[in-house]
């Protein structure tokens, strides 16, 4: 008598989970966290987030619906040392990016770090150097270098729809009122020295790097 065995089922693989860590509670931060929670089935988590203040870091997770029962508020010390975190976010002041992004990478932390990188050249090169040396990755936080309408906008440059690129004019203003020229932290010298330069300046700076890779940018010039 033939017998049918059923067919062997199909092996069932675990998730990988990339826990991520908040590295303070800026405005610009919880739009990080809605990128993360609309992640392809929930493959990137947010787990923990740091705040000088945990009165501020608890407000942030009711202003961002995070469990407070499923992510922690921490120091900023206590999120660099977390064994359950594998990347951190770090829209910290530009002042003090490269302290904690060298912290990060010495952990074996992954690092999304907002724009601008540093306040120097020689900060962002010691940045990338961390990085390397620890063998974890580090990315800019520039969405729009992501998005579909750029990568159109390289294809068509690259296979020559536009003709020759001899030169790249880009701008980006907005009025930012009263209260963004009393409190804003682009017009705070302290924490960010670079100001709206340094941060909407990042914006047309990387449109440049759009050009084909056969003519690359040979000079740059920006004013604020």
């Amino acid at each position: 008598q033939r017998t049918h065995r059923p067919p062997n089922p199909l092996p069932v693989v675990a998730m990988v989970v990339l826990r991520v860590g908040i590295l303070g509670c800026a405005n610009i931060s919880s739009k990080a966290v809605r990128a993360i929670a609309l992640a392809d089935g929930g493959a990137v988590r947010v787990v923990a987030v740091a705040s000088r203040d945990p009165a501020k870091g608890r407000a942030f997770l009711a202003q961002c619906n995070l469990a407070a029962d499923a992510v922690r508020v921490t120091t900023y010390q206590e999120l660099a040392d977390a064994s359950d975190v594998d990347a951190l976010y770090v829209p910290l002041p530009t002042t003090l990016h490269a302290e904690w992004v060298a912290r990060a990478a010495a952990r074996g932390k992954h690092v999304l770090c907002e724009k601008p990188l540093a306040v120097t050249r020689e900060e962002a090169r010691a940045m990338l150097a961390a990085c390397r040396a620890a063998g974890v990755l580090f990315m800019d936080g520039t969405m729009f270098m992501h998005h579909d309408r750029t990568r159109r906008l390289a294809d068509a440059l690259a296979q020559g729809q536009i003709g020759d690129v001899r030169k790249v004019t880009a701008s980006f203003c907005f009025n930012g009122g009263e209260d963004f020229l009393r409190n804003n932290i682009r017009v705070k010298g302290d924490a960010d020295r670079l100001g709206a330069l340094g941060d909407l300046g990042w914006y047309c700076a990387k449109v440049s790097t759009r050009a084909p890779p056969q003519s690359p940018p040979t000079s740059r010039r920006a004013r604020c």
